[in-house]
């Protein structure tokens, strides 16, 4: 079992740790933001189109059928 001597060096260490990790993240994180540009899957002009061609489905579900799919969709 631990004296209390050795957890106070083991607590100094690790809130040095601490420091040492938060003052590495601000070095990392400081400066401008970079804006990051992420290709897409189609051209923005392909997915309008895919926009203006949307349409609706309705469906209707017996009452066993409907209560299995919310469970398996927990109930979202």
């Amino acid at each position: 079992m631990k004296k209390n001597s050795e957890f106070t060096l083991d607590h100094i260490i690790a809130a040095d740790q601490l420091v040492k990790e938060k003052e590495y993240w601000l070095h990392q994180l400081q400066g401008e933001l970079v804006k990051t540009h992420f290709p897409y899957d189609f051209p923005p002009s392909f997915q309008e189109g895919l926009q203006k061609n949307h349409q609706q489905m309705d469906f209707c579900f017996n009452a066993e059928i409907d209560s299995r799919l919310l469970s398996i969709a927990n109930h979202s």
